[in-house]
């Protein structure tokens, strides 16, 4: 019972649980999807009324240990879950769908307990009332629940037939059992129809037909009694036009008592291959949700912003910095920026305390500069956040509200600046007065996010903190900042980076691991650029993660491409270190779950850094790049056309004939109106 509104969404995960355990309990086990006024009536119970909406679907199951169970779901909408026969030639055409991942129709069987949160109560499951409020505001936790329960399984039993075992993310899946000298189909009005074939004497031969995204993968499985293990028989990655087809034959070790047991699913390989578009432009506004703009390491231009001995010089410092935010700001609305990170090293002198008035003098000057700078964005009312680097915070010694860093970037700042950003909120900081590790809220594209920032030098409470910060808002999709997490990759490609010290590893273990909302990591402080794309990351409830580190600190123009050779004095060919200048833009596909990356620098108006890099370490591809995101939108859906088991009977009759030639028999005594298969064999 209850108001529909309150379980949108979450239908498809209860149900999925539901049905595995009504697989598992008994022999003498159904279950019935549908319109409800196609259920027999001996399941047609009280709560199964006229009154329900016509895109509403009942649901009904029937436990023999546990008694009956009438669950008629009208609290589950069409956009929850369909799985609607309809007539297809006597075979199978069904539809399936699901926004949400997690869910698998049949597992082997587990207590029903196994695929619930520890909040749904004893007494719950034994009168298989299978819902709860509780459940219902924590939908998030139920869902990974379901898929860390199938991942944890599957990867412990899948064997060979591609996709990826090891880290399979189910959105939904078609289930069926047939015994091996039957074909089974389903048919309009009916669930399952067994059609006799007439003495299997072979192996049968499954078939799944269906429609996968390009960037997903269906894999059909066969449960192994003996070895208590899902066989991947067949995968495929979707086609972009036109269905998939997976066709495989089930052996005799998958014969469970005279029933084979298939397993059809659609998963996210969360896979680093997908085409990357034009390097030389933004994607489309139109492509996207939303996006964010990173940057970092401005340290450079902020110092020579200072000490460049005219004013002229200081100038063109100035304006590479100055680029940088005033660009964003104005192309705030057009690109949908919904929100500006900075990891750090705003600054470059104050690596070390400062023992002279002079170097004082010169600290103080590169932070009211960037000061100022970055304050065109909270003027613009665009969201931004910026933690401390190691040469702002004296490699991370100078801590506290007293810190200088505070005089500049402290809550007071952020609190006032937040009045302005409509709809995002200032967190807050990791304890008064210290901003140095700080959080801020966002919405964008329909989504919630929250960001915690971390500055240089990570101890263990800081560590925790965040976490706690993950952790206290486990629905929203959760990002790191940190000034020190990746070194740079050495691979062309900027891909497979190792972390950085001290606080890379510390950062994983404690804060990115154990929180399954946090889905990408944004880094500086080492020189150069670094993607990785990992997968089944936590010790129990898995997700996936991107990590980015962007610094172009010490990527280097030359003096005449700077205006520098009549105003500095410098030769042409001169190279100053102007790589700051370069942002990155993340624009989001919510739908699809992927992030669109484009590397520019507004100073200089180009898009990829690759050619300023002196070491020549990357081609090109590390700053262009369209990467998954685990958001909390990101699905995997297929619908299944048709699905069928055949297996051989009688031989209808043999030939021979040449290579090249066509084989052809004849076969008699068929009835009208009956479906009949036949299978091929040559030797």
């Amino acid at each position: 019972g209850g108001d529909p509104k309150d379980f949108e969404g979450v239908g498809s995960t209860l149900m999925a649980a539901v049905y595995a355990q009504a697989q598992a309990v008994h022999s003498h086990r159904t279950l019935l999807w549908g319109p409800r006024e196609t259920h027999p009536p001996i399941f047609r119970g009280a709560n199964c009324s006229a009154e329900a909406a016509s895109d509403t679907f009942g649901f009904s199951c029937y436990f023999e240990r546990l008694g009956s169970c009438e669950w008629h779901a009208h609290v589950f909408r069409s956009e929850a879950l369909r799985f609607i026969p309809e007539p297809y030639s006597d075979v199978s055409r069904v539809t399936m769908s699901t926004p949400l991942r997690g869910a698998a129709l049949y597992v082997p069987p587990p207590p029903l307990h196994a695929l619930l949160p520890s909040s749904v109560g004893d007494s719950a499951v034994r009168t298989a009332e299978c819902w709860a409020g509780a459940v219902a505001r924590r939908v998030l936790r139920l869902r990974k629940s379901v898929r860390s329960y199938l991942e944890a399984r599957l990867a412990e039993s899948s064997s060979g037939g591609g996709g990826d075992a090891q880290s399979p993310r189910f959105s939904a899946a078609s289930a069926f059992s047939t015994s091996p000298i039957l074909g089974a189909h389903f048919r309009s009005g009916d669930i399952v129809t067994v059609v006799d074939v007439s003495g299997g004497t072979g192996n049968p031969v499954l078939r799944w037909t269906g429609t996968v995204d390009p960037e997903r993968v269906a894999a059909l499985r066969v449960w192994d009694p003996a070895a208590q293990s899902w066989d991947v028989l067949a995968s495929t990655r979707g086609v972009a036009d036109g269905s998939s087809v997976l066709t495989a034959t089930a052996r005799g070790r998958h014969v469970d008592r005279g029933t084979v047991h298939v397993l059809v699913t659609g998963e996210d390989p969360f896979a680093d291959d997908i085409d990357a578009g034009d390097p030389n432009g933004f994607a489309d506004p139109s492509a996207y949700d939303f996006s964010i703009a990173h940057f970092t390491d401005t340290q450079y231009l902020s110092e020579g912003a200072v000490e460049q001995e005219t004013e002229a010089e200081r100038a063109i410092w100035t304006a590479a910095y100055g680029a940088t935010t005033e660009w964003i700001a104005q192309q705030a609305e057009a690109r949908k920026i919904a929100y500006v990170a900075h990891t750090g090293d705003i600054i470059e002198n104050n690596i070390n305390a400062p023992t002279t008035p002079e170097m004082q003098a010169q600290v103080t000057g590169e932070f009211e500069v960037s000061s100022e700078l970055q304050s065109t964005l909270d003027d613009a009312g665009v969201p931004n956040q910026v933690i401390a680097g190691n040469h702002d915070n004296q490699r991370g010694l100078e801590t506290g509200p007293e810190a200088i860093y505070n005089s500049y970037y402290g809550p007071d700042r952020y609190e006032a600046a937040d009045d302005g950003w409509g709809d995002a909120s200032y967190g807050g900081p990791w304890k008064e007065g210290d901003n140095q590790n700080n959080y801020v809220l966002f919405s964008a594209g329909g989504l919630e996010f929250v960001t915690v920032g971390l500055s240089y030098g990570v101890t263990r409470e800081e560590a925790d903190w965040a976490a706690s910060v993950f952790a206290r808002f486990p629905d929203r999709n959760g990002i790191l900042l940190s000034h020190d997490y990746l070194k740079p990759s050495t691979n062309p490609d900027g891909r497979g980076s190792a972390f950085s010290t001290p606080d890379g590893s510390l950062l994983y273990r404690l804060v990115v691991e154990s929180n399954p909302n946090v889905f990408l990591v944004l880094a500086g402080h080492e020189h150069g650029v670094g993607t990785n794309i990992k997968s089944g990351v936590g010790p129990t409830v898995t997700h996936d993660v991107v990590e980015m580190l962007a610094d172009y600190q010490f990527y280097t123009v030359s003096a005449d491409r700077l205006g520098l050779t009549e105003i500095g004095g410098y030769a042409p060919t001169d190279r100053l270190r102007f790589g700051a200048s370069f942002l990155r833009m993340l624009q989001f596909d919510v739908d699809r779950g992927e992030m669109i990356v484009d590397t520019y620098s507004p100073f200089l108006d180009e898009f990829g850094a690759t050619e300023y890099d002196e070491d020549e370490r990357y081609d090109g591809t590390e700053d262009n790049m369209v990467l998954p995101v685990d958001l909390t939108s990101r699905t995997t859906t297929f619908t299944t056309d048709d699905i069928a088991a055949f297996v051989p009977g009688d031989e209808v009759g043999t030939t021979t004939v040449a290579s090249g030639e066509v084989a052809t028999t004849t076969w008699d005594g068929l009835s009208p109106r009956t479906t009949y298969a036949w299978i091929a064999t040559a030797t």
